[in-house]
């Protein structure tokens, strides 16, 4: 995928870019998963220099919102 934004009627990327969303969920709901959870990510792995094992102790500060929650749960996995 070249470029950056979001707002399209169409887009063309390789089928390992996506997976089915759960029925059980809205689209709006779905949406805000992966922009909350690469928000969490970026900050905690690419700026923040999060590595797999690395031992570091970190602080998320409001915890209980939708990127706090997720960047809970990446540092979860990266230990």
């Amino acid at each position: 995928m070249k470029g950056k934004g979001s707002l399209c009627q169409y887009v063309v990327a390789e089928p390992r870019m996506f997976t089915a969303k759960p029925g059980n969920i809205t689209h709006e709901e779905a949406a805000s998963f992966s922009l909350a959870g690469l928000t969490a990510y970026s900050g905690l792995v690419r700026h923040g220099g999060l590595k797999q094992g690395d031992g570091k102790r970190i602080f998320i500060n409001g915890g209980s919102g939708g990127v706090g929650a997720w960047a809970i749960q990446v540092r979860h996995i990266s230990r």
